[in-house]
């Protein structure tokens, strides 16, 4: 008798210490970066990938995504750098300096938005204009926004534009929004974004168009 109650109190004691010594700390999220298959216990140590990234730090992001605070509309040959259209647009603004010839501000390719921009503000002293607030606007924690060049803006069109898949992610409109590229002293370039057929041309800086940011990473 004396034997069967020094078991029934010992055992339980056993049974806690044999437990502890089997747990094994770690991350137990599988949809961590640092996952441990064998963990028991999680020790609050899971890391993360930051969003349309894998745990290696390559793009896994695709056209149409959300990304780096707006919607992923292209990507270059190398995969690892391209553009983010804001996930709105700002309002309707002129071009702004109708019959001032300023310097530069004509690039059209992909790439070129950015130091148009900044060519428009620095010869052009009219506020608000489409450059100036494109340059301005911020959105979550992003403040590297400017206006897109003409072929920036025209490859947003067929990316992401109101006739794709994308159209209820972008938002975008069925309207002519401003590029950065100048035409001449009195005339820069918009881009249409007609539901069923885009189309670009130069008109008066003086028309209100609509405005949408992009960035570049």
């Amino acid at each position: 008798m004396k034997n069967l109650l020094y078991i029934l109190l010992f055992v339980p004691f056993l049974f806690v210490a044999s437990c502890e010594e089997n747990e094994i700390q770690g991350c137990v999220d599988y949809n961590a970066c640092n996952y441990n298959t064998s963990a028991t216990s999680d020790d609050g140590s899971c890391e993360y990938t930051e969003q349309g990234y894998d745990c290696g730090g390559n793009i896994i992001a695709e056209i149409g995504d959300e990304f780096q605070g707006g919607i992923l509309f292209y990507l270059n040959e190398t995969g690892e750098h391209g553009l983010i259209s804001a996930i709105e647009d700002i309002g309707n603004y002129p071009w702004g300096c109708y019959e001032t010839n300023l310097n530069y501000a004509d690039g059209q390719v992909i790439g070129s938005g950015l130091q148009n921009s900044l060519d428009i503000v620095l010869g052009c002293p009219e506020r608000p204009i489409a450059a100036s607030e494109a340059l301005a606007y911020e959105c979550e924690g992003y403040s590297d926004w400017y206006l897109p060049s003409k072929l920036e803006l025209f490859e947003m069109y067929l990316t992401i534009g109101p006739q794709t898949n994308f159209s209820d992610i972008s938002m975008l409109s069925d309207t002519a929004y401003w590029s950065s590229t100048k035409a001449n002293s009195t005339t820069s370039w918009f881009v249409y974004f007609d539901i069923n057929f885009g189309s670009s041309g130069s008109t008066s800086r003086i028309n209100d168009y609509k405005v949408r940011p992009i960035r570049s990473f």
